[in-house]
Order: structure tokens, then sequence, then C-alpha cells
């Protein structure tokens, strides 16, 4: 006899319960995953709006930039917290002063200011003299050996140095 493709054989449960789904489960852990890379494309597409959505000022660069190191030759409380707080006002269309360096002298004192130009140009380094209040005749030219901070000037705050002349300095840009 042929047999056809349906069987007659039907198991019952004997025991009177239904078998527990698995696919709760499933589901759960796939909208967990849904929810997760949701979620993520959300805060990557937000970072993206935020970065190139700002608006972005167009300043004019200064024509010198001056990476100055300032040493403290003169022992006086806060001087190079006062020099420095006046360079970083000081930018304008001429010149613009970062201050990467600052050093104190403990052992040594200098009786005389002077700016040292380690690049090699007096000019820049006048300007910056007369900025400060300073004779222009006290720059002086010598290169650094190993200049990995990018130094383009050194300026030595001798004893002679008077902080009055960067309150007055200040009053004046004022």
């Amino acid at each position: 006899m042929l047999k056809s493709g349906k069987s007659n054989n039907i198991h019952k449960s004997t025991s009177g319960r239904k078998p527990s789904p698995r696919l709760f489960g499933k589901s759960l852990v796939g909208i967990l995953l849904v929810v997760t890379f949701g979620a993520a494309a959300f805060y990557i597409g937000y970072v993206v709006l935020r970065i190139t959505g700002t608006v972005s000022k167009t300043t004019e660069l200064a024509e010198n930039v001056i990476r100055l190191q300032v040493v403290d030759a003169c022992g006086r409380e806060k001087i190079l917290m006062d020099v420095t707080r006046y360079l970083s006002n000081l930018n304008d269309q001429q010149i613009e002063v970062m201050v990467v360096d600052t050093v104190w002298m403990e052992e040594r004192k200098v009786a005389a200011t002077v700016i040292i130009s380690r690049d090699g140009d007096e000019s820049v380094a006048a300007l910056l003299a007369e900025r400060l209040g300073l004779d222009p005749s006290i720059v002086i030219v010598k290169p650094l050996e190993n200049n990995y901070r990018q130094v383009s000037m050194t300026l030595v705050l001798g004893t002679d140095f008077d902080q009055s002349n960067l309150a007055l300095n200040r009053e004046n840009e004022s």
C-alpha cells in the first residue's frame, strides 16, 4: 500500500501542560538590541551635528606670533603671574604673545631686564619691549640649541623691572 505524507500518529501530552514558548526570551533580546543600536545611532548623530553645526568665528591672524619664555630673575612675588596675565591680553593685529614657559631663578638675581630674540628677529622683540614699556635697546639675539618648545623670545625680568609699567600700559590701552 501507498502511504500518504500525513501521519496518523498523534502524540498527545499526558501532563496537561502546554510547552513554554521560547519566543518571548528571543524577542526581548531582539528588542533590547534594536533599542541599543538606535540609541547609539542617535548619540553619534547628535555628536556629528554638534561638531558640524556650530558656527566658527573667523579671526584675523596677527602679523607676528611670539612664543615667549618668561624668566623671573628678580625674585618678586607673583610677578610671573602678573606678567603672564598682562601678556595674554596684549594680542592685537601686530603681535600675538603665547607664553609657552615660565622659569623662576631662585639662586641668581639679574640686575637688568633683557629680551632675548631666539629666532634672530630684533624688530619684533623691540616691538614687544615697547609694549612692555621698556627700552628697545635691551634686545639681544642668542639662539637656543635645544629649542624643543619652539621659543621665539625669552623675557628675563631683572630687578629693574617695574610692575607699574604694566598697570600704566593697561590704562593707556583702555
